[in-house]
């Protein structure tokens, strides 16, 4: 949890870069313990984007990944297959120069997760639908009917 709440790049959110599902300080030292601590499984996922899509899309710092998030903590707990009043998660957003990503690292306090090959792949996907949304709705509106032509 250290690494990626202070290592150089982080945006930071006070004294590191941790954020999660409320607007709250986060003790660092009280969140390793709880993470380390933890008896069940712990999923630690990277996201990254080209510095290109991070900047045109808006997800270039970590406000718009924290809003993102929080916006899909749902899809979150369903793809690790628990109720979403037992997830808990916490990020970080590393402005790096090519890849610019966050690390998330998620858990349940209750139900044991699990995440199928499948769910997997849902969860990437929900996730690539939320971030390239505008770009999907305007390749939607450039498609036309076909018009025939007649001589």
């Amino acid at each position: 949890m250290g690494y990626i709440a202070k290592r150089p790049r982080v945006e930071k959110q006070g004294s590191h870069g941790l954020f999660t599902q409320e607007d709250c300080e986060i003790n660092l030292d009280e969140v390793a313990k709880t993470v380390a601590e933890h008896e069940g499984a712990v999923w630690t996922t990277v996201m990254s984007l080209r510095r290109e899509d991070a900047e045109k899309l808006g997800y270039d710092n970590a406000k718009a990944w924290r809003d993102m998030l929080r916006g899909q903590a749902n899809k979150l707990s369903k793809a690790m297959g628990i109720p979403l009043a037992d997830l808990r998660w916490y990020a970080a957003f590393h402005n790096e120069g090519n890849h610019p990503h966050i690390h998330l690292v998620s858990y349940s306090v209750g139900k044991e997760p699990y995440m199928t090959e499948q769910g997997l792949l849902n969860f990437k996907s929900d996730f690539a639908r939320e971030i390239f949304k505008h770009d999907l709705y305007l390749s939607l509106i450039h498609i036309s009917e076909p018009t025939r032509r007649t001589p």
